[in-house]
């Protein structure tokens, strides 16, 4: 019997889903003068854990970077 597959499907409209880092990223980039992680927290939803460990992420990959101290910013 072969496995199933777990992953979840497209949508119809042929785009796949995005990531949750991909979410806070859209978010900051579309802020002009950067995002608090206060702000971010309430439009997407997610607890501070994981908003923690995307920041740290995007600010190593160098997508972002701190304005000051809990508010980022877009480096693109």
């Amino acid at each position: 019997m072969p496995p199933r597959n777990r992953r979840t499907t497209a949508k119809s409209n042929g785009t796949s889903p995005k990531s949750a880092t991909e979410t806070v990223l859209g978010l900051i980039k579309r802020s002009k003068n950067g995002i608090g992680i206060a702000d971010v927290r309430e439009q997407t939803g997610y607890d501070d854990k994981k908003l923690r460990n995307i920041i740290f992420r995007l600010n190593k990959m160098e997508k972002i970077m701190r304005v000051s101290r809990g508010k980022y910013k877009s480096v693109e």
